[in-house]
């Protein structure tokens, strides 16, 4: 995997994406950190405004659409009877 990069600070500039602000995750943070585009993360903002990257919350992309199946089919049931409701 070459060089561990824990602990390595760097200064990265925001850019813009559609409507929203993004910050670049450099190739050898999200080769360490083992993250793929499309890879859902979770980030939050602290009291003192540091951003934190969770790296144990990353649920990867194929994953997802197997997660949400999975879902559904386990409460299959109490959804079709939130959609009777609102009828």
């Amino acid at each position: 995997m070459g060089e561990k990069v824990t602990g390595k600070i760097i200064q990265w500039q925001v850019e813009k994406s559609g409507n929203s602000l993004v910050v670049p995750i450099p190739d050898d943070f999200a080769i360490e950190l083992n993250l793929k585009e499309g890879d859902t993360i979770t980030v939050s903002m602290n009291p003192d405004k540091t951003l934190e990257l969770d790296a144990n919350s990353v649920i990867p992309h194929r994953d997802m659409t197997h997660l949400v199946d999975q879902a559904t089919a386990q409460y299959q049931g109490a959804l079709d009877m939130l959609a009777e409701s609102d009828k």
